[in-house]
């Protein structure tokens, strides 16, 4: 990249706490590989200031933002158009600023999708899928994984209303079987005893009364989790599977490929993966 100029792109983050992303250095490594007058800042935005930031796109010129929690729901009142996509998973993580029309899309459904295919070689066709939380992310990778071949799908959540809500959404969309569970024990380990991918997706270990609310030794052998979290490298989840002798993996995946789709849709430029890929996996 060239010194920051009046002709430099400005793209950023928005989000709290956004002090751990690894999106910045990443993004600011592909511009650096293609030589693009281009800069990513990370902003931090409180859940009050989020109107007040969405006006400061358009004022400052900002030519794209990624959004993370708390603001992937929220932040759809603010835009000017979405993709159809965003508008059924009812969240944006990806903002283009196209001469002050401000328009949502979202890649983490697409980018996890991608990396299990690209990086874990998962064949998705015949997959039952246990995801556990509702949040924007988890919206977009239910949605993504029904756009393919699976077998079905259960979306466990605190609110098991929203669930249920969200689930007749993707049956109707998709025609895939999905269907929204509470967080009972019983019932998550009747579902995980049959389960191909488990996919957690909360911010924090979801202990209860000092447990978790599953069994762990019901996960079938050939069981493959996910933990999207990234920090600790290796979660309480993951280390529970490694304990198991069962296939885990966290949330830098997703990072990688989900900024991927993000830069493509910033810059129109083909991503350097293997540049992106050394800063997340470092």
């Amino acid at each position: 990249m060239e010194s920051i100029s009046g002709s430099t792109s400005v793209f950023g983050l928005i989000g709290d706490p956004i002090q751990h992303s690894l999106s910045p250095e990443m993004h600011n490594a592909a511009y650096r590989e293609l030589k693009l007058n281009c800069t990513y800042v990370p902003f931090r935005v409180k859940k009050d200031d989020l109107p007040e930031a969405i006006k400061g796109i358009r004022s400052l010129n900002i030519k794209g933002v990624n959004v993370t929690t708390p603001h992937k729901e929220a932040v759809l009142a603010h835009l000017d158009e979405i993709s159809e996509e965003s508008s059924i998973i009812g969240a944006v993580n990806t903002i283009v600023n196209d001469q002050g029309k401000l328009r949502g899309h979202n890649t983490d459904g697409s980018g996890f999708v991608k990396y299990l295919k690209e990086e874990i070689d998962i064949d998705l066709k015949g997959k039952k899928i246990l995801i556990v939380g509702l949040g924007g992310a988890a919206k977009s990778i239910a949605l993504y994984l029904c756009k393919e071949d699976i077998q079905r799908m259960i979306i466990a959540n605190r609110t098991p209303e929203k669930a249920e809500q969200y689930a007749k959404k993707l049956q109707k969309n998709t025609n895939k079987p999905v269907a929204g569970i509470p967080l009972d024990k019983n019932i998550l380990d009747a579902f995980i005893s049959k389960t191909d991918l488990f996919i957690y997706t909360l911010p924090t270990d979801l202990i209860t009364g000092g447990e978790w609310p599953f069994t762990y030794n019901v996960f079938p052998s050939e069981a493959v989790l996910f933990d999207l979290r990234y920090y600790p490298k290796e979660t309480t989840l993951m280390k529970i599977a490694r304990e198991m002798g069962l296939s885990s993996y966290n949330g830098l995946g997703m990072l990688l490929y989900q900024g991927l789709l993000a830069f493509q849709i910033f810059t129109g430029s083909e991503p350097p993966l293997e540049v992106m890929k050394s800063i997340v996996m470092q």
